[in-house]
């Protein structure tokens, strides 16, 4: 197998390689729409499957190099049984040379492995089709230094290694490096499937890769091979899941070979400033994977030695900034956090400069998980949107970092220095640095702004594609309190069939919906119920319509009522079952209440009203009583007065 380049002129029936005739490809065609219709018994589904197994004995390479039938394939070999694919794979790799190399053929050779390594994992295999998996390693292991650097042959190798190991890479290590690029910043993981227990031939013949690996020449050189550095990506995350500890002396072993490419460089030259590992679009990718990947030993000396007190050249680079978003999900101490803020927190404004915010939203996370210098985050944050001193500014802060914008340019340059644009602008990079602030437990600054904000522009941001997602943020923080949460709704009053008319504000209606109160209900349903036949009529608004119940308010009250109890009910145990545990259950409740005594103060109100609990039935009561006009009884805690319709004069008859 070393890469061999197909004729041009070989194939049937007019000599293009994957030309089908007609009545070929319409036969596939029908059997694609067959298995999308699905079958009603399991009998009918059988004999359809052999009949069409039977059709592509000795043709299933030629079928699997035509591109539209090579897809068909692939479903198709999802329903096959154990027998059915182990006759597929001996047909199909009699001649394995053409049928890895080739573009589509590949992907079917792929599908029809994966799905063996299924029935090999679940113990329905036979042993003959185990065998064959071993024959067609033992192929790849004695042609690796062919197979390792060939666009489509090493697309098998890694499912191969797959199988062996009995794992599952996720797609991004699988992808093209052009493809792989429009997710930046999300890292490979493995799912490990449930299994049983594989022959032990293949953990031998997965080490001989690893072996084989290690002594290739050429090494150092395919670190930097985009086919080459996905092959030793996926490597080492299937021996992360299997055998952590092969996984280390694997990463060590890579390290040690690319030291001179992790080397700061004598040139001065501005892209030569940083090791050429890091700055390679290439090389960056599998350093990632390797830092994901490493113990945290191997981390701790990778960090002291190649990023402490280098961060910031890194994390301005265009490409080695995202080996740092990496480090930065790999800090799992506090300490380490420490060393990373103190080195970073100075030079916010430079990363913003270079548009590297989710940098900072990584740092961000670092601080929520190990909850630590999330106050001097903010802080920093503030003084990089240049809205920390005078303290007044600071109330700004939640349209300057949904905008990205610095106070000097968002309310100009003026003597009064308050020229407000017109509407709010909001940027997705900077509404996801606000939502992983709101997940602080310090976070009163952001919340103060966001009060504070009028409510036009709380409208604006309710009804923007990225704005809604602060919305919800705020909404759900575990730091906005009861009190907060009715401020937000008040100033909302009067536009609540305005926000269930649209796409993202409808999405706000219902996020308020799920977290509110007896009295938060009431006051929304009360303005939106008038207006019923507004919502029927939009697109949006009838969702709204329906999942409010407003045509049972308007008819029954009572109904309603008791409905309402009921779901709070069930949300607020929904809620406690989630976040209590017996250990800290007593811990939580003086939180609470503690959480409870400072929004009160913070909004002025009586002390002994914040220290007040009041259950879904109380606040039932309290409503519906003022409609009613009627005192409840004193035993009457959970069954409610029916509520009164509007007063209408009666006639006598």
């Amino acid at each position: 197998m070393k890469g061999k380049k197909s004729n041009k002129h070989e194939g049937k029936p007019d000599g293009r390689v994957g030309r089908l005739d007609e009545s070929t490809i319409g036969y596939y065609r029908r059997v694609s729409d067959t298995l999308k219709q699905g079958f009603e018994e399991e009998d009918e589904k059988s004999v359809f499957l052999r009949n069409v197994f039977n059709e592509l004995k000795e043709h299933e390479l030629e079928i699997a190099r035509n591109q539209t039938a090579s897809h068909i394939l692939e479903d198709l070999l999802q329903y096959a049984d154990p027998t059915q694919v182990e006759d597929f794979i001996r047909g199909i790799t009699k001649d394995i040379e053409t049928a890895v190399h080739d573009r589509f053929a590949c992907h079917v050779v792929q599908a029809s492995l994966s799905k063996a390594g299924l029935f090999i994992q679940s113990g329905q295999n036979s042993p003959s089709l185990s065998k064959l998996i071993v024959q067609i390693s033992k192929t790849f292991l004695e042609f690796i230094e062919d197979v390792i650097i060939d666009t489509y042959a090493s697309h098998v190798l890694k499912t191969i290694f797959e199988v062996l190991s009995g794992t599952k890479v996720l797609e991004e290590v699988a992808r093209s490096r052009l493809s792989r690029s429009q997710q930046k910043g999300k890292l490979t993981t493995v799912i490990k499937e449930d299994q049983q227990e594989l022959p032990e031939e293949f953990m031998e013949l997965l080490n001989s890769f690893i072996t084989r690996i290690k002594e290739l020449p050429n090494l150092s050189e395919l670190l930097l091979n985009p086919i080459a550095s996905t092959v030793l990506e996926a490597l080492l995350l299937v021996l992360k899941s299997k055998d952590d500890g092969r996984c280390q002396k694997l990463c060590k072993l890579i390290l040690k070979r690319c030291s001179a490419v992790l080397q700061k460089p004598e040139s001065s030259t501005q892209d030569s400033k940083l090791p050429l590992l890091m700055v390679d679009t290439i090389g960056s990718h599998l350093l990632e994977v390797l830092i994901q990947v490493s113990s945290e030993k191997a981390f701790c000396k990778l960090f002291k030695v190649h990023f402490s007190g280098h961060l910031i050249p890194i994390a301005l680079h265009p490409i080695a900034n995202h080996v740092v978003q990496t480090v930065l999900q790999k800090v799992n101490t506090e300490e380490q956090l420490v060393v990373v803020f103190d080195e970073m927190h100075g030079h916010f404004e430079d990363l913003l400069a270079v548009n590297h915010v989710q940098v900072l939203q990584h740092l961000a996370d670092a601080c929520f998980r190990l909850s630590s210098k999330q106050k001097q985050f903010i802080e920093a944050l503030l003084m990089a949107f240049h809205c920390f001193d005078p303290r007044s500014k600071q109330i700004s802060c939640v349209p300057l970092f949904s905008s990205l914008k610095t106070h000097d340019i968002y309310y100009g340059n003026g003597e009064d220095g308050n020229q407000k644009p017109a509407s709010i602008s909001f940027n997705i990079q900077g509404s996801l640095l606000i939502q992983k602030m709101l997940k602080f437990k310090h976070c009163k600054t952001i919340i103060g702004s966001f009060l504070a904000m009028t409510p036009d522009d709380l409208i604006s941001m309710a009804c923007d594609s990225c704005g809604s997602h602060i919305v919800d943020a705020f909404l759900q923080s575990k730091a906005v309190g009861e009190k907060k949460r009715e401020r937000f709704v008040e100033k909302l009053k009067g536009n609540f069939v305005k926000l269930s008319c649209d796409k993202n504000g409808s999405r706000t209606i219902d996020t308020i919906w799920k977290i509110a109160n007896l009295k938060i209900r009431f006051n929304i349903i009360e303005e939106l119920a008038p207006k019923d036949r507004i919502l029927q009529s939009d697109r949006f608004g009838r969702f709204i319509y329906r999942n409010l119940a407003i045509e049972l308010f308007k008819k029954k009250k009572n109904e309603w009522k008791e409905l309402q109890n009921g779901n709070i009910r069930k949300q607020r145990m929904l809620e406690e079952l989630i976040t209590e545990t017996p250990s800290i259950k007593g811990k939580d409740k003086e939180v609470k209440k503690t959480e409870e005594l400072q929004d009160s103060n913070d909004e002025a109100t009586q002390s002994k009203e914040g220290m007040e609990t009041t259950t879904a039935d109380d606040q039932i009561g309290q409503i519906f009583d003022e409609i009613s006009k009627k005192k409840k009884s004193k035993h009457a805690v959970i069954q409610e007065e029916e509520v009164p319709e509007p007063k209408k004069k009666k006639k006598k008859k």
